[in-house]
């Protein structure tokens, strides 16, 4: 057990990033709860690809989002899908996020993201240390493959601007690119390999391990739906 001190902190959500969190509460002395509907692990964390890639710095609100917007916002399968009924409220941060869509402000937020994600790997295989899961943090090269021409040109602007910073990264023509992926789908005949990446090979079972670990420190896990969030006596 970790020493608390009375302080108390909640979580709401139970996967990779909640749990983390909690985590890195408990070491500041803090009695943990954490609230989700399923267990650790269950909802994205179970499902995603477990990818750990420091460069991954460049902001979504990018100069000529705007244009794309607009298609985005309906489709439910889209990357921006908004609720029309909720769309009222979301308007002051939709202006916040389509104002920063400049190149000063990319420029400055890229650098930030950079710096913050600068140990990210290595903090992984620490955390996977602490629960006896080395196994489950390998680190690899990441591979960015595109279909055409213009995709991939039009990635690669960004990809300078991340190797002005100091990212590592090999462009690949199709030859190159098949040595490397021979099953990869024909379709595929551009790509970009990034140093200093990786990934988990089980997202799901390095949530459970981390949980497990948050528990037996004294960390307590709810299954329970959220249904507001009130501070200071007025509903958020």
């Amino acid at each position: 057990m970790e020493n608390h001190h009375g302080k108390q902190a909640v979580v709401i959500g139970a996967g990779i990033i909640g749990i983390c969190c909690a985590r890195a509460l408990q070491r500041q002395g803090f009695r943990v709860t954490v609230i989700d509907r399923q267990e650790p692990g269950k909802s994205c964390s179970f499902g995603n690809a477990g990818a750990i890639t420091p460069s991954s710095a460049l902001p979504n609100s990018l100069p000529g989002v705007l244009m794309k917007v607009p298609g985005w916002l309906f489709h439910e399968d889209g990357p921006l899908f908004i609720h029309w009924q909720y769309f009222p409220r979301l308007i002051p941060w939709l202006f916040r996020f389509l104002k920063s869509a400049n190149w000063s402000t990319v420029d400055e937020t890229t650098t930030a993201l950079l710096n913050l994600h600068a140990n990210s790997f290595k903090l992984y295989q620490s955390l996977a240390k602490e629960i006896d899961a080395e196994d489950l943090i390998i680190e690899s090269l990441s591979l960015n493959v595109y279909s055409s021409v213009k995709d991939y040109l039009h990635s690669l602007s960004h990809w300078k601007l991340l190797k002005a910073k100091g990212i590592i990264y090999e462009e690949l023509d199709e030859m190159k690119l098949r040595q490397l992926e021979p099953n990869l789908a024909e379709k595929y005949r551009w790509g970009i390999m990034v140093e200093n990446a990786g990934f988990t090979s089980n997202p799901f079972r390095l949530v459970q391990k981390l949980s497990e670990t948050f528990q037996q420190n004294g960390g307590v896990i709810l299954n329970r739906s959220v249904k507001q969030l009130i501070e200071n006596g007025i509903t958020a």
